[in-house]
């Protein structure tokens, strides 16, 4: 109790404290994050940011640099007609799969076994830029750590509180869209190739992910239904 003197008498009021700021997480544990050689990651593209958001797309991505290898299972839940897919697809039962071993592409896909016998095609990397249009090495990139590799000193954190610390750092205009999006759209992404847009990353206290929340609601405007497209098998690919 703290005794607060008021003309002759006394008056007794509680003492007040305030909670000392949440200490900021530093940035060089994203970095150490970032410069992991072998991890996995999981991607996600909703309709919005909150708990009730639409959840389009995910990918589980596994690698290890060393190798190379890279494992990628890519989860569409959302079809050409804007319905949810069932049963709804999970990492364990994808709507498509690729393997990364240096110059090895597999694919699964559940349509591949009509045609090839087998749900497991050899892609090799000129089939893949034919069928795709993308080099086979950028299919390869693991796109977090290089935004996280791209940024040395974000400066301050914008948040600090119990989870950890929130940085703010640019990323190229291009982050976190689909591949099929920026086939399927050259002139956007030349466009968006040239610009840059801001990131969220929350490097969390103590153990936990990385995140990272980039704001595609201006783009996914431009290509509404693009990300819905289901996967599909090139033909001739057996």
């Amino acid at each position: 109790m703290a005794a607060a003197c008021t003309g002759d008498g006394v008056s007794l009021a509680p003492a007040t404290t305030t909670a000392p700021p949440a200490e900021g997480v530093p940035w060089s544990q994203a970095l150490e994050v970032a410069a992991t050689r072998r991890g996995e990651y999981r991607e996600v593209v909703a309709a919005s940011n909150d708990a009730a958001g639409a959840v389009l797309s995910e990918q589980w991505i596994a690698y290890d640099l060393d190798v190379p290898y890279v494992d990628r299972s890519i989860a569409v839940h959302i079809d050409q007609e804007d319905e949810p897919v069932t049963p709804t697809p999970t990492r364990d039962n994808p709507s498509l799969r690729y393997i990364y071993t240096g110059d090895t592409i597999l694919m699964w896909h559940p349509n591949a076994a009509a045609s090839c016998g087998t749900p497991w095609v050899d892609m090799p990397p000129e089939l893949v830029a034919a069928a795709t249009g993308v080099d086979a090495d950028a299919l390869q990139g693991l796109e977090p750590l290089e935004i996280l590799q791209s940024t040395t000193d974000p400066g301050p954190p914008v948040e600090t509180d119990e989870r950890g610390s929130v940085y703010s750092i640019t990323a190229p205009g291009t982050t976190g869209l689909a591949l099929s999006i920026l086939v399927s759209h050259p002139e956007l992404a030349d466009s968006l190739a040239a610009e840059e847009r801001t990131a969220e990353v929350r490097v969390p206290r103590g153990d936990g992910p990385v995140e990272i929340a980039i704001d595609l609601t201006d783009v996914m405007a431009d290509v509404a239904g693009t990300t819905a497209h289901r996967p599909g098998l090139h033909p001739g690919s057996c």
